[in-house]
């Protein structure tokens, strides 16, 4: 039975963590990660149940002035697997150097463009005037400004740098214009996804984010990290979901598995448990030019794991691969607890640095 000590590295690994994903200011509130007494609790972020971004990688996570960025998404729909979803995956570029460098700075001219991209039909590209700043489908590109750092006054201290933000959108419906709010310092997202009757869709069918991706004077680059695999128990996963290995069901029910406290069985007594573990590089962290230690020596990037599954739970969601000073982190497997209904299911690693290099890879298990 495989065993794993995620829970140490996986806090030690959230101070650090820095989201190249954020969720753009949308208002939600969360429910409590807990529940009380002995009554079902909620899912972990890392169980897949409904539509969810899981990365957005930029091939230049670090870019030049005057460069094409191109980035792709990697989404999945766990709401009702038997009956996939149309899911509509929009971008917006086009908003450099924002006020402070504030995401919400962008929202006006996020509304503006919605409105010129309702005047493309269905399938057609933008008009050129757009190219660049409306995408649609899992890939889009936009082009950095010659001058987006040469226009900003230098710095007390660093490299002069300009900033480009680009929103995305994951709708299982159709995006539109949202209900006018202004919840809180950013204000509420401008746009909004719609069913076929015009209702406002939650959480589990839309998902706006955006990422950033910074040009520094000094021409600074960033590689996004490598992955060779993940494994179970030592195993490797195959990507070829026709050789997923067969392991074995667990028989308590998803209730059973959220049952907190006085009631809550044992489960990694009751059902064989496996080891999750993605696999890079020991020096999958670049020497980072920004940082330097208290005695002025070199610090590397701090990067970090976020697994995902859509069947079964993991014991952690985020595991630590490599700090700053001290370097990589061997020990940065999860447990898996399969899940009672047979199947084929899908286990995703999504691998940040903290300079917004982001790599995914995806393997399968059959559950019998």
């Amino acid at each position: 039975m495989g065993a794993a000590k995620g829970n140490e590295t996986g806090a030690r690994a959230r101070r650090w963590r820095r989201a190249p994903l954020a969720v753009a200011g949308i208002g939600l509130l969360l429910g409590p990660a807990m529940a009380s007494g002995c009554q079902p609790g909620f899912d972990p972020p890392s169980k897949v149940a409904g539509l969810r971004i899981l990365a957005v990688q930029a091939d230049k996570p670090y870019a030049n002035a005057g460069e094409s960025v191109t980035f792709e998404m990697t989404y999945t729909d766990g709401l009702d697997p038997a009956n996939p979803r149309n899911v509509q995956i929009a971008w917006i570029g086009g908003c450099f150097d924002p006020p402070g460098d504030l995401y919400y700075g962008c929202y006006a001219q996020l509304g503006k463009q919605l409105a010129s991209a309702s005047s493309v039909k269905p399938g057609q590209p933008p008009p050129p005037e757009l190219e660049g700043v409306l995408g649609m489908g899992p890939k889009f590109t936009t082009k950095l400004p010659a001058d987006l750092v040469a226009r900003r006054p230098a710095p007390d201290q660093g490299s002069r740098y300009g900033t480009a933000f680009v929103f995305f959108m994951a709708c299982a419906g159709k995006l539109g214009p949202a209900p006018a709010t202004s919840e809180g310092r950013a204000g509420s997202f401008p746009i909004a996804c719609f069913d076929e009757t015009g209702r406002q869709l939650g959480a589990d069918s839309f998902v706006p984010g955006y990422t950033q991706i910074y040009a520094f004077e000094d021409e600074r680059t960033n590689a996004n990290p490598v992955i060779t695999g993940i494994t179970y128990d030592g195993n490797e996963l195959p990507d070829d979901v026709t050789q997923a290995p067969t392991l074995k069901a667990c028989p308590l029910t998803d209730d059973e598995r959220r049952i907190q406290g006085c009631s809550k069985k044992q489960a990694e007594q009751a059902c064989q448990t496996y080891a999750l573990r993605v696999e890079v590089p020991t020096d999958v962290a670049e020497i980072d030019p920004q940082s330097k230690s208290r005695e002025g020596g070199e610090l590397r990037e701090v990067v970090w794991v976020d697994y995902y599954v859509d069947g079964g739970e993991l014991s952690a969601d985020v595991a630590l691969l490599s700090e700053a000073s001290t370097g990589y982190n061997d020990d940065h497997s999860v447990t898996w607890l399969p899940p009672d209904a047979p199947g084929v299911y899908a286990v995703w690693a999504v691998v940040h640095d903290n300079r917004g290099g982001t790599s995914v890879t995806r393997r399968f298990v059959r559950v019998e």
